[in-house]
C-alpha cells in the first residue's frame, strides 16, 4: 500500500497531507520523503504528524505524490532484520541462505 502526500509541503508544514493512511503499525516509525527523513509520531488517514528533518537530514519542499517510505533499522547485534507490517509490504521478498528460507 502506497502512502504518498496529497498536497505539496514547505520545509516546516506538519502535520504532512497524505492518502493510503493510515500508516500501520506502532508509532513513532522513521520514514523518508525523498532526501528528507521524518519521524511519525501519530497518524490519521489523511495526515501524519512528524518531526521534519530527522536523523541529520534537512526539512526540505516536497511536491503532491511523493511516496512516503518506511526506513528499516538495523538492530545491533542481529544478522537478520524480520520486517512487519508496513515495512514488510514495501520491501521486496529476498531469500536468505543464512537461514534457508525468504523473508
Amino acid at each position: 500500500m502506497a502512502i504518498t502526500l496529497s498536497a505539496a509541503v514547505g520545509p516546516s508544514t506538519n502535520p504532512l497531507p497524505i492518502t493510503g493512511g493510515p500508516v500501520p503499525g506502532t508509532m513513532p516509525i522513521m520514514a523518508q520523503l525523498e532526501s528528507e527523513q521524518v519521524l511519525i509520531t501519530s497518524n490519521g488517514t489523511t495526515s501524519v504528524l512528524v518531526t521534519r528533518g530527522y536523523n541529520g537530514t534537512a526539512a526540505s519542499s516536497h511536491a503532491s505524490g511523493v511516496t512516503l517510505t518506511p526506513v528499516p533499522v538495523a538492530v545491533a547485534g542481529y544478522p537478520l532484520y524480520i520486517a512487519t507490517g508496513w515495512l514488510a509490504e514495501t520491501m521486496p521478498r529476498q531469500s536468505c541462505p543464512e537461514v534457508n528460507t525468504v523473508v
